[in-house]
């Protein structure tokens, strides 16, 4: 008997380490899922089927979940079954271990992959609602204007390039003054570039205020937005971008601060 107990206190101990880290896993899952479900604003029950999907899909039976941090995130507790080795012959024939997770999620205050261009954010954004930008009515959240990443010389080709690879915007923060592009530039190469991101989700920067004017102007970054373009005009007096915004999230972590304002591009990560 002493040595099945010592038989089970090793085998079977190292076995529930390993099942209480699968336990744990399982917690991770689910409390990212759910919290990925918060910042698309999706309904508690949505929330919920999330997390138990997650649960299941990871072999382990949900105990309880609820919101945390007003409705910002969620904490999710998890449980796992397992039978024993040798334990059984002393009582034990399964043992279940418990895991507890929570994650939240938040405004972004730094990203990448930018589009080059920028638009008020002076105005709260309805998501889904569709948008004139450029609109001389001014029934947007203000005009938009080009940006030019490195300051440089603002030619056309290089807002093209720009605009068919956003990688080449590097990473800003909220607060950074990233300089203005050159006017309207209605040439064909921009208007054959902005075309390929029809009805397509678009991160871009958002701004509080301009300071300086012409080639020295400069757009404070006050959040970040996704975009989808649904159609342009450049041709004649009245030119304008048409799109919505709406919720999305930032692929990776995020830099996150739940003080910032939510303009719909969130970052989601475990708390605990």
């Amino acid at each position: 008997m002493v040595l099945l107990a010592m038989a089970a206190l090793g085998v079977d101990g190292a076995n529930a380490y390993l099942q209480r880290w699968r336990a744990q896993n399982a917690a991770d899952a689910a409390a990212l899922a759910g919290a990925r479900s918060v910042a698309l604003g999706e309904s508690r029950s949505a929330v919920e089927a999330t997390i138990q999907e997650l649960t299941r899909a990871n072999q382990a039976s949900l105990l309880s979940w609820a919101y945390t941090d007003d409705g910002r995130g969620v904490v999710v507790e998890v449980s796992r079954r397992f039978p024993t080795y040798f334990a059984g012959i002393i009582g034990y024939p399964e043992v279940t271990v418990a895991a507890e997770a929570a994650a939240r999620t938040g405004p972004v205050v730094a990203a990448d992959n930018l589009l080059p261009m920028t638009v008020n954010c002076m105005q709260e954004l309805v998501f889904g609602q569709e948008y004139l930008l450029w609109d001389r009515e001014g029934e947007g959240p203000g005009v938009f204007g080009w940006l030019d990443w490195n300051g440089g010389s603002r030619g056309n080709n290089e807002l093209v390039d720009n605009i068919e690879n956003p990688a080449n915007s590097g990473r800003w923060e909220i607060g950074d003054q990233i300089p203005a592009g050159p006017g309207v530039q209605n040439s064909s190469g921009v208007r054959n570039a902005l075309r390929n991101w029809i009805d397509r989700p678009v991160t871009i920067p958002l701004y509080s205020q301009v300071t300086g004017n012409g080639a020295n102007a400069r757009y404070e970054v006050c959040g970040f937005a996704e975009f989808v373009i649904t159609d342009f005009n450049f041709q004649g007096r009245d030119k304008w971008v048409r799109g919505r915004f709406q919720r999305a999230l930032q692929p990776g972590k995020g830099s996150t601060d739940p003080s910032a304002p939510d303009y719909g591009l969130q970052a989601v990560f475990l708390d605990r």
